[in-house]
């Protein structure tokens, strides 16, 4: 009997653990498809110049990139017209610090997300203007280096 009860013990675990790797791997090709729609909809790509260079050795929740670069670019808001726009762009990749010679790194941004971020629109006028709910925080990043585009849609290049 105790035999019976540890063996589907294991199974159920091992079940459980299937099932999360499951889940999340199907959350991340959806949210891939979404922010795939996106960028394809309403991304533009500019030159950002770059104000600040911070490399952290650690990164997390709290600090999402390995790389911070604080960087500065004009947009087209969906209200006002052209505004600059000051902005901590997060990275992982390393080939990024080599922008840091020319001082401008190239980004692809939403401009209503920019406008939402500046505290032009509100969330729901946001959510409107893209079509979807999306989860607002460290980890939906919707202004990203150029050359990261693979790793948050299904493009290679944009």
């Amino acid at each position: 009997m105790e035999f019976i009860l540890l063996i589907s013990g294991l199974l159920f675990c091992i079940s459980f653990v299937i099932f999360i790797f499951l889940k999340s791997y199907i959350d991340n090709k959806k949210e891939k498809k979404l922010m795939t729609e996106i960028f394809m909809k309403y991304g533009v790509k500019t030159n950002a110049k770059i104000s600040y260079f911070i490399e952290n050795h650690t990164y997390g929740r709290y600090i999402p990139g390995k790389y911070n670069y604080y960087i500065s670019f004009e947009y087209n808001s969906t209200k006002c017209g052209a505004l600059t726009c000051s902005y901590v762009l997060p990275t992982n990749n390393p080939k990024s610090k080599e922008y840091l010679k020319c001082d401008e790194i190239p980004i692809i941004y939403i401009p209503a997300h920019l406008d939402y971020y500046n505290g032009l629109i509100s969330r729901k006028e946001f959510f409107n203007y893209i079509g979807h709910k999306l989860r607002l925080g460290n980890d939906q990043w919707l202004v990203i280096s150029a050359e990261d585009i693979s790793f948050f849609t299904n493009l290679d290049d944009f």
